[in-house]
């Protein structure tokens, strides 16, 4: 047993011996095949660096000794005399002269140190705002991105057919992300409103030249054998008579009367043998009128007629001012530019009257150039023109998500609208879409300022309508008591129809949203204000009730409230136009004073 065991362990040492030697020789074999050029520097180099601990150490040695032969060579040169050591700095000064004198390159620093400057405070404001929000920087830098671009939005195309709901719908499904792009079809491009009717039945001008044409093609065959002037009288006389005709007709027909409800007066039926003796006069007349059959004395008196009209027609319509300004001043003007020009005011006797009529010239040259351009302002405004409305208008819209917050954004008319609240949002810019689609004004909204602060790296929306004091909900309010404690006409009293339009005009920038406007103004009342129904009688003697807005610490008398009310332009009848403001019941009714009277109705 022992034997082979010693067998066995013999043949593992033989065994192992063979192995060690095979590894051996491919150790070598793959060492002599790796042996290239570049694995020789790389080996050099790692050998000169050293090991980490020693590589600070060799630097430092390495750049003592480059620095040292630099400087003993440097030394060693100055020392023998072969070069000088000095040199001319010209070269340095002239560069150094041609960059600070260089303003072009001044002008491109300061560009690009603006861009720089304005990137770099933006930066820092959206830093600023992460640090005391919730919403992180990438997210404020996001929003303010989003909105300042219309990429990514949706089109909505409306008309003037569209109610505010259907508005408010297509809004909801673009927030929403269920609606495409809209385009437009052909008869929704821009569309001219139609003529509007007066009521008076007043024919179109193209109307009555069409019927009076198709009148008159029964005419030509009754003017054969007459003279070309002739007929043109007749046929002249003959449409002017079918138009006046035409005009009465249709003027009677709807009850119209002219003259202050005087009939109007009638036209008379022109027959063919009345319109054959016309014929004759007016061709007699037009025989009699010719140049070639007036004497000289019938001339002379037209001639003196025409210049006493001139006369009187100049002295009617003098104007020192115009005379002054537009013909003297260029006159006198162009005469002294010609004594600055040839530097002195003394000239031969023949250049004055030159001085002279060049000034007389160049000042009726203005002066005409002037009632010219008069003339022709007054012609342009006293052509009637079709008024072109836009039926069509595009909004976009589109929805910004992200981690904190998900934005909602729309451009209507060049305003760009802003909220976190989509409902409010579409309900705001529906309102505004179809005032402007209706040819109204558009009123402003709190969702311009919100897309304006989120622009300024200013997200905090709820934050801005509630807690601002100069454009939030504390700002209307301030605004609401300011503008009734100072009115002065009457002093303390403010139509309710008319408060609303004035604190929306206090409003800084694009001013207060009236439907803000209209919410906090129901929570004042009864609290802080109070409301008195008046009634006020109008030039006619009609009857009126207006609602009077004063402050609940301002004791107004009745007989002075009736009095002020009377006689204040703010509470007349034709003023009854702005922002509506809510219905709200006063407690115990509202106190009811009839101007012009001692009787009041309700309490306070």
């Amino acid at each position: 047993m022992r034997d082979r065991l010693d067998d066995a362990a013999t043949g593992a040492k033989d065994i192992g011996g063979s192995a060690g030697e095979f590894l051996k020789s491919a150790g070598r074999r793959t060492s002599a095949s790796k042996r290239t050029p570049l694995s020789l520097i790389r080996r050099f180099v790692a050998r000169l660096i050293g090991s980490p601990e020693q590589q600070s150490t060799r630097f430092l040695l390495a750049l003592i000794a480059i620095s040292g032969f630099v400087g003993f060579i440097g030394v060693f040169f100055i020392a023998s005399g072969t070069v000088s050591a000095t040199a001319s700095s010209s070269w340095l000064v002239r560069a150094f002269a041609s960059v600070v004198t260089n303003f072009a390159l001044y002008s491109a620093l300061a560009v690009i140190g603006a861009v720089v400057a304005i990137n770099r405070w933006w930066d820092l404001a959206a830093g600023k705002t992460a640090e005391h929000t919730r919403y992180s920087k990438r997210t404020v830098k996001r929003f303010a991105a989003e909105v300042k671009s219309t990429d990514g939005t949706t089109r909505l195309i409306g008309n003037a057919d569209h109610s505010e709901n259907e508005l408010r719908a297509k809004l909801m499904r673009a927030f929403a992300g269920q609606s495409e792009s809209e385009t437009p079809d052909e008869d929704e491009q821009v569309e001219a409103v139609a003529p509007v009717d007066t009521g008076y039945g007043i024919p179109d001008g193209a109307a009555i030249n069409e019927r009076a044409a198709e009148a008159t093609d029964d005419v030509d065959s009754s003017l054969e054998g007459v003279s070309l002037l002739t007929a043109k009288q007749v046929v002249r006389l003959r449409i002017g008579h079918l138009q006046a005709r035409l005009v009465a007709n249709d003027l009677e027909d709807h009850g119209y009367r002219a003259d202050h409800g005087r009939p109007l007066p009638a036209v008379a039926e022109t027959a063919d043998e009345d319109a054959d003796a016309d014929t004759h006069g007016d061709e007699t007349a037009a025989v009699d009128d010719s140049p070639e059959t007036k004497s000289f004395a019938d001339i002379f008196a037209d001639f003196r007629r025409a210049r006493q009209t001139a006369r009187m027609d100049i002295a009617t319509s003098f104007n020192a001012d115009e005379i002054l300004w537009r013909f003297g001043l260029p006159a006198i003007g162009t005469v002294f530019a010609a004594m600055v020009v040839a530097q002195t005011p003394w000239f031969a006797g023949w250049v004055y009257p030159v001085l002279i009529a060049i000034g007389v010239a160049v000042g009726a040259t203005s002066y005409l150039t002037f009632k010219w351009r008069r003339r022709r302002a007054v012609r342009s405004l006293r052509e009637e023109r079709e008024p072109k409305r836009w039926r069509t208008c595009v909004t976009l819209a589109k929805r910004v998500e992200t981690p904190e917050q998900t934005l909602f954004v729309a451009w209507m008319g060049g305003h760009v609208y802003a909220d976190y609240d989509r409902h409010r949002l579409a309900r705001k810019v529906a309102d505004r879409w179809h005032a402007r689609l209706q040819g109204n004004d558009v009123a402003p909204a709190m969702q311009e300022k919100f897309a304006r602060n989120v622009r300024q790296m200013l997200p905090m929306l709820h934050q801005f309508e509630y807690g601002d004091a100069y454009e939030g909900r504390k700002a209307i309010m301030d605004d609401i008591i300011t503008t009734v404690s100072e009115a002065r006409d009457p002093d303390g009293m403010v139509p309710k129809f008319e408060l609303a339009e004035k604190v929306v005009e206090r409003g800084e920038g694009v001013g207060h949203d009236p439907d803000i406007v209209a919410e906090v103004y129901e929570g004042m009342v009864p609290t802080v204000l109070t409301e008195t129904d008046i009634t006020v009688t109008d030039a006619d003697g009609t009857p009126h009730d207006i609602t009077a807005v004063h402050l609940r610490t301002m004791d107004i008398p009745d007989d002075l409230a009736r009095i002020r009310a009377q006689f204040s332009n703010q509470f007349a009848v034709d003023n009854i136009d702005g922002y509506p403001l809510p219905d709200i019941p006063m407690p115990g009714g509202p106190r009811h004073l009839v101007a012009g009277t001692d009787n009041a109705a309700g309490g306070r």
